[in-house]
């Protein structure tokens, strides 16, 4: 064990006894229930990551490399198997350079949704504490996946302590933002500052990218941004030893295509990086906007069938559950937004 960190340990890569390959490490559960705790103290020792599936993964920080944890903010009303499709595609393929050890869910607070919708009258919310709960009961969410469940505006002195923590122990630690391709396309781009990141990765393992033609061969231009290019890895000695460190959870590399945005102006500065989907046919496209309009059109009998919110819908069941005794008057509900106010709040 290492003196610097209770928590630190080496593991020598490959099973090899040399010692310049010797990696220091250290679970991020614990810098994670530490940070937490001061939000929650009644939750000091909650769990951060499920251990209770098969082949879990505890995400541990890696001295002498970028150790990367992706921010996946959006409305998840309600959460389905397109974003549980992309998170899992972006935490194996997103490419070794970025060491992408884990990733944090982000519901955002219920008063953003009402923002969202605009001016429809009686939209369907579901509050976030059920949005949570869908995120965090659902076996299709990796192992590696955290859901942060406190308001909006405690985020950033969340992410303040955690990253100093990190730092302080001696790790790197990076953070960028993960969206689907309604967010990333040829006319418009997510902007990540709001979670204080200037990278962002899309991919198309959910629905179909329209800046994507004749399968990832070529790329169209996104509007503002430079030519799409090849990432070249930087030192690809450095990635293999921490390839064979990881053993347990090697991965096969996807094509990773990225993209630097020009400097406009009151636009920061930002890099897309593109991880296209190589995994063969995907599964039906949904989406959140989907699933609320069968809230409002099905019946109670159909509902919890794939005619309703099975195969669509995390936790399908706890949350036909929650419908059926909190919206009795669902039918009347809205559940696309309606312009008028801002609806600049996009969910994912």
């Amino acid at each position: 064990m290492s003196a610097d960190h209770p928590f630190a340990a080496y593991h020598r890569a490959g099973g090899t006894a040399r010692a310049e390959v010797a990696i220091a490490t250290a679970p991020l559960t614990h810098y994670i229930q530490e940070a937490y705790h001061e939000l929650d103290p009644a939750d000091e020792e909650a769990p951060i990551f499920r251990d209770d599936l098969e082949h879990t993964v505890e995400p541990l920080l890696r001295r002498g490399f970028r150790n990367t944890i992706i921010l996946a903010a959006g409305g998840y009303n309600p959460p389905h198997y397109g974003h549980a499709e992309l998170l899992t595609h972006v935490l194996h393929h997103g490419g070794e350079d970025l060491n992408i050890i884990a990733a944090i869910m982000i519901p955002i607070d219920d008063t953003n949704l009402k923002r969202k919708f605009g001016i429809a009258e009686n939209p369907i919310i579901l509050p976030k504490s059920l949005r949570v709960s869908l995120c965090r009961n659902s076996p299709l969410i990796p192992n590696n996946v955290w859901v942060y469940d406190q308001p909006e505006t405690e985020w950033h002195a969340f992410r303040s302590r955690l990253e100093a923590s990190i730092t302080s122990s001696g790790f790197t630690v990076n953070f960028m933002t993960v969206v689907g391709p309604d967010h990333i396309s040829i006319a418009s781009v997510h902007s990540p500052a709001r979670w204080s990141c200037s990278e962002t990765i899309v991919s198309d393992a959910c629905r179909p990218a329209d800046f994507v033609a004749g399968h990832h061969k070529n790329l169209v231009r996104i509007t503002a941004c430079t030519d799409w290019h090849r990432l070249k890895n930087p030192n690809l000695g450095k990635i293999r030893r921490l390839i064979e460190d990881k053993a347990a959870r090697r991965f096969n590399d996807a094509l990773v295509i990225g993209s630097v945005s020009h400097a406009v102006k009151g636009v920061p500065e930002l890099t897309i990086r593109f991880v296209p989907w190589t995994e063969g046919q995907r599964k039906p496209n949904v989406s959140s906007t989907d699933m609320r309009k069968l809230i409002v059109s099905c019946d109670a009998t159909e509902l919890g069938s794939t005619k309703g919110l099975a195969g669509k819908a995390l936790c399908h069941e706890e949350l036909v559950q929650w419908i059926l005794r909190e919206l009795p008057e669902r039918a009347k509900m809205s559940a696309v937004p309606v312009k008028g106010e801002s609806t600049a709040v996009h969910e994912w």
